[in-house]
């Protein structure tokens, strides 16, 4: 695949992801999270792009985190939690390209993975007590990108839009 189109492909989606995590977006709680659709993104750049993926969830993210006021002490965690994110839902659901059961659990696991991720980094922050409170914003968080990824999935999965992006 020629190299300026993958990287297009690693942009669009760091730009998608980066967007859909600042709007809409609801801070909660008293830590500095938010509520967003950027996870969303982030696990269909899986299902889109595939490995390239992890470059994109992690990069999108955490320029988020830079614009998002507050933010900012969350970026070496983003970058690393989204990027495992991606790369997580990338394994699971090409064992079964276009099956929406092994996608909704590729959604799943990358939410667990961002929930384990943020609660051991805000522990280190915080401390066990408002690390545990902020989980119940990811667990909202999380209940959107499953819902909202799963509702997209289903849009697109008959379409010709995933070969667009498929290397040649």
């Amino acid at each position: 695949m020629d190299k300026s189109r993958v990287l297009v492909h690693i942009a669009l989606f760091a730009a998608l992801t980066c967007a859909l995590t600042l709007f809409p977006s609801f801070p909660v709680g008293i830590l500095p999270g938010y509520i967003h659709m950027g996870d969303a993104v982030v696990v269909l750049s899986a299902y889109f792009i595939g490995k390239k993926s992890i470059v994109s969830a992690a990069v999108g993210s955490a320029l988020a985190d830079v614009i998002f006021a507050g933010a900012l002490i969350y970026v070496p965690a983003t970058l690393v939690i989204k990027g495992l994110m991606a790369f997580v839902a990338y394994l699971i659901m090409n064992r079964k390209p276009g099956n929406l059961a092994v996608f909704l659990l590729s959604v799943l696991a990358a939410e667990l993975c961002m929930l384990a991720g943020y609660f051991l980094y805000e522990t280190a922050l915080y401390g066990a007590a408002l690390a545990a409170a902020a989980v119940t914003a990811g667990l909202a968080q999380a209940a959107g990108a499953i819902i909202f990824s799963g509702v997209i999935f289903k849009m697109v999965k008959g379409t010709n839009l995933k070969k667009y992006f498929q290397d040649f």
